[in-house]
C-alpha cells in the first residue's frame, strides 16, 4: 500500500534520512489494527528532470500485527509513475496549448494525454466536490488546460492522506487508472 505525504521537495532533495522528520503511524491502514508501524528500510526512487535524474529515499514501514508494508510517498511523485507530478502536468500543459515538444517521448505523452482525458469527469467531479464551479468550456483541449491550471496548485491538505475509497485522491493522483471504477462512472475509450 502507498500512503501519500505531503512533504516539500526541497526537504527531501537537501537531507539526509536521518535529518527528515518522518511521521509516525499509531494503525495499521491495511488491518486497521492500532499498533506502532515499524520502519522497515528505504527502496530508492529515480525521478528524471529535464537536466538529471535525481534519487530520492522511499520510506517503507511495517505492521507487526499483520506483517503487510506500506510505502510513505511523496505528494508531488504519483504512484506507478515515473516522471514527477509537476513534469506531467508542464509536458500536458504545453502539449494542449501549442503542441511544443518537451523532453518526455512522443510515445510517453501520448499515453498520459490519453490517460488524462480519460480521467477527465472524474477530476471535475471531484474539484466540483471542493467547490469550484468555475463554467468549463465544451471544448475538451480548452477544458484539459484549465483543469491543469487548478491541479497545478493542488496539494494535500493534510499530512499523510490515504489512498483509498473513503478519501478523495483524485487531485494527487490525477492520473490513476481507477478512478473511473472508484467512483463508478462511465468510461470512453
Amino acid at each position: 500500500m502507498q500512503v501519500i505525504w505531503a512533504i516539500n521537495q526541497s526537504v527531501l532533495r537537501n537531507h539526509s534520512r536521518e535529518e527528515i522528520p518522518y511521521p509516525t503511524f499509531d494503525h495499521c491502514p491495511q488491518c486497521n489494527h492500532f499498533v506502532s508501524m515499524v520502519r522497515h528500510g528505504y527502496y530508492q526512487r529515480h525521478i528524471p528532470e529535464k537536466d538529471k535524474v535525481w534519487e530520492l529515499d522511499i520510506c517503507r514501514y511495517l505492521c507487526p500485527h499483520c506483517g503487510r508494508t506500506l510505502s510513505l510517498l511523496p505528494w508531488f511523485l504519483l504512484p506507478f509513475f515515473q516522471y514527477p507530478r509537476n513534469t506531467i502536468l508542464t509536458a500536458l500543459r504545453e502539449h494542449f496549448l501549442d503542441g511544443v515538444k518537451t523532453f518526455i517521448s512522443r510515445q510517453l505523452l501520448n499515453f498520459y494525454e490519453k490517460r488524462f482525458k480519460r480521467n477527465l469527469s472524474a477530476i471535475i467531479l471531484s474539484f466540483r466536490d471542493k467547490g469550484f464551479y468555475e463554467p468549463l468550456s465544451g471544448d475538451i483541449r480548452e477544458k484539459a488546460i484549465r483543469l491543469l491550471g487548478w491541479l497545478e496548485y493542488t496539494s494535500p491538505s493534510e499530512s499523510i492522506e490515504m489512498i483509498d475509497q473513503r478519501s478523495d485522491h483524485t487531485p494527487v493522483n490525477f492520473m490513476a487508472l481507477s478512478l473511473y471504477s472508484k467512483r463508478g462512472l462511465s468510461c470512453k475509450s
